[in-house]
């Protein structure tokens, strides 16, 4: 487990444009001369930072969190919507000095500590989101080692590996074919209808998809079966013939669409030779 950082640790945030904002770490430490890089992005959630944290469609980028005050109820391994997080570094205005909640397992600075992924307080997470917001989103840079040069980790930021072309997908799917059959339990509303009588089987191509999502479908009756993105059509094809499948869902994920060609593959022959399919994505995979 690595070490986390004090919390008077100084640390920056520096974005492409040339900007430097500091800060104070707190998170996973990072090694002398080493900067954690990434897209820059932002979400306006007020509750859920763990669940972004853990969702694959961040893998590879730097989450601003604009609710001004981050970790007042701890982390739990409930509310992961995966097994690990995936955000390169977590930017927040304010973190919590105590978390109270009755589901708690400990402190966010704690699970990002074990993580191995840095995170920066005391910035104006708003007026950052404002610059994201006009610009787009911004690769960027975390650093605590003072001896790097401020122009220096904006270089880092530069040479951040870029969004557009790549394909994140495999890192973060799924790589054998496997029945999902946790549904939301405790947590299941009574909004949540579950359908009576004949069930139906829905194939998730697996681009990195949040476990919320297919407890959702479990808790309304469906057979969830996970396949990883690259399953070819035919494959697909023989499993409806045989009345396997009854719809499919093409998962969130992170990286550029356009560069999943195999699912786009796979997902071009199935419309054409399924047109009567159900078929609907989320997120990447809409």
């Amino acid at each position: 487990m690595l070490a986390g950082t004090p919390k008077q640790t100084v640390a920056r945030l520096a974005l492409a444009d040339g900007a430097v904002l500091r800060g104070r770490a707190f998170g996973a430490a990072l090694a002398p001369g080493e900067a954690a890089r990434g897209e820059v992005v932002f979400n306006t959630a007020m509750t859920g930072y763990q669940e972004s944290l853990t969702d694959p469609s961040y893998s590879g980028q730097i989450l601003v969190q604009t609710m001004p005050l981050i970790g007042n109820t701890g982390v739990n391994s409930e509310d992961e919507e995966s097994t690990r997080v995936h955000v390169s570094g977590l930017v927040v205005h304010e973190l919590a000095n105590r978390h109270s909640n009755y589901r708690a397992e400990g402190s966010l600075g704690g699970y990002l500590a074990s993580a191995g992924v840095p995170g920066i307080e005391g910035l104006d997470t708003r007026a950052l989101t404002r610059r994201i917001r006009t610009h787009g989103a911004i690769p960027g840079a975390i650093a605590t080692d003072p001896s790097i040069p401020d122009q220096a980790l904006v270089g880092l930021a530069r040479e951040a590996p870029p969004m557009q072309g790549a394909n994140l997908v495999p890192r973060v799917g799924c790589r054998e074919p496997r029945v999902w059959d946790e549904s939301l339990g405790a947590w299941r509303w009574a909004a949540v209808e579950r359908r009576e009588g004949k069930s139906r089987s829905v194939a998730v191509l697996d681009c990195g998809a949040k476990s919320n999502i297919l407890r959702q479908l479990v808790s309304r009756g469906c057979r969830v079966r996970m396949l990883p993105h690259d399953e070819p059509a035919s494959a697909l094809e023989e499993m409806v013939q045989r009345g396997e499948v009854h719809g499919v869902l093409v998962s969130n994920g992170p990286g550029d669409p356009g560069a999943v060609s195999e699912t786009i593959s796979t997902l071009r022959r199935l419309m054409h030779n399924r047109a009567d399919m159900p078929i609907f994505g989320i997120c990447l995979g809409h």
